[in-house]
């Protein structure tokens, strides 16, 4: 809660974070429309982005609470963009450089800074309790990827130095 209050844009970092939570890439975030999101369900449809493939991502209840109060008090269109504003990135290259700096400032805000710990930490901490309660293949498809051994490459926790 600190960190919000020394990031530019302290909504939008939310929203970010709820949707990486969902093991939204850093690329999907800014492409993810009101209309993808089910409260009701407590999902969204994530878009895929190169290598990753679409699917449906898990809210978390912390996720889906933001997601309902940003609703809730702005009452966004369908067609809206959840992170994002209407025009703001003319390339989703752009767009996905934005996010990946908005939720690395908001890291490092948080004290949360080092080699392991980056935008996608985020997305593989929700990869990471899939695996651990569904299994690697559950944790694939939560993440979006084929390899399993790739998969578990990157959810594997870091070896302590001490």
């Amino acid at each position: 809660m600190a960190a919000l209050g020394r990031v530019r844009s302290p909504d939008r970092a939310v929203l970010a974070v709820a949707l990486a939570e969902s093991t939204a890439t850093t690329g999907e975030i800014p492409q993810v429309r009101w209309r993808h999101v089910d409260l009701a369900a407590g999902t969204v449809a994530l878009p895929g982005a190169s290598p990753v493939r679409a699917r449906t991502g898990i809210l978390g209840p912390w996720g889906r609470g933001v997601l309902t109060r940003v609703r809730n008090e702005t009452s966004p269109e369908p067609d809206d963009f959840v992170v994002s504003r209407r025009g703001d990135y003319a390339d989703p290259h752009c767009a996905q450089a934005a996010i990946a700096n908005l939720l690395a400032k908001l890291l490092r805000a948080a004290g949360l800074v080092g080699s392991d710990v980056r935008p996608t930490s985020i997305r593989l901490w929700a990869g990471r309790h899939v695996l651990d309660a569904r299994g690697i293949e559950a944790a694939a498809a939560a993440l979006g990827v084929t390899g399993l051994d790739a998969t578990l490459r990157s959810l594997q926790r870091p070896r302590s130095t001490k």
